[in-house]
């Protein structure tokens, strides 16, 4: 009988320590009559690992100065999922087996919302922003600048395709009144431009040196066809 007392008594030290334990991580080691414990857990520690019965640590949550983050990490051990803060800004990561981004979403400088979506190597390659209220899709390409770019604001959306070296290829736009599709030659030049509103429409074709070299024209009054020469002046219009 006085072994199995005194092992009790071990016991119960034992159960008291590791309370004490406990209670000091969680920040609770009193608890006065006019101060109870908290019911919010807290934990004080920079790291917490979340453990399968399999011994795996899927889950990783760390805090450190002013910044915190929560990592889940796949069999390999390699975190494919990340979502930190510094204090100011939070993102958000997806990454693949090679360790690089491949989605990204972030705040950006000015306070809007940003995502990009990279290739294997991490290279961003579509991204999605609002830039002073307005929204923007890009497409980019090897090199970096935008091949293709959707653009919306209160006026209307825009539709830009660019070749490599960031010069304009085709326009599409969109106004109140109608719409414009403008076509460009590789420097740049304009050589197409097509316009139409609710009175009339207009097809220009445009010479190597910029002026203009036809024109087809309609409204309410019926059709034109208007010719001009490699000096841009005007010939007679086709009836």
């Amino acid at each position: 009988m006085p072994d199995e007392i005194a092992l009790l008594r071990e016991e119960v030290c034992c159960l008291r320590r590791d309370l004490d334990l406990v209670l000091r991580l969680l920040n609770q080691v009193d608890d006065p009559p006019d101060n109870p414990r908290s019911k919010a857990l807290k934990l004080f520690a920079d790291r917490v690992l979340i453990q399968e019965p399999s011994g795996h640590i899927p889950v990783w949550v760390c805090a450190e100065e002013a910044a915190a983050g929560i990592y889940l990490h796949d069999r390999e051990h390699r975190p494919r999922a990340v979502f930190t803060t510094d204090g100011e800004r939070a993102s958000f990561e997806l990454r693949n087996a090679a360790g690089k981004v491949v989605i990204s979403l972030t705040e950006a400088a000015d306070g809007s919302g940003q995502i990009y979506v990279a290739e294997a190597g991490g290279q961003p390659r579509a991204g999605l922003r609002v830039h002073e209220g307005v929204g923007l899709v890009n497409v980019v390409g090897e090199m970096g600048p935008a091949l293709a770019m959707l653009r919306g604001d209160p006026q209307g959306g825009e539709i830009f395709v660019a070749r490599p070296g960031a010069k304009p290829g085709v326009t599409i736009k969109a106004l109140p009144t109608g719409g414009v599709i403008t076509i460009f030659e590789p420097s740049g030049q304009v050589m197409g431009f097509f316009s139409a509103n609710t009175d009339h429409g207009v097809l220009s074709v445009y010479g190597p040196h910029g002026s203009m070299a036809a024109s087809l024209t309609a409204d309410d009054d019926g059709g034109s066809v208007v010719l001009f020469d490699v000096d841009g002046k005007a010939k007679d219009p086709l009836p």
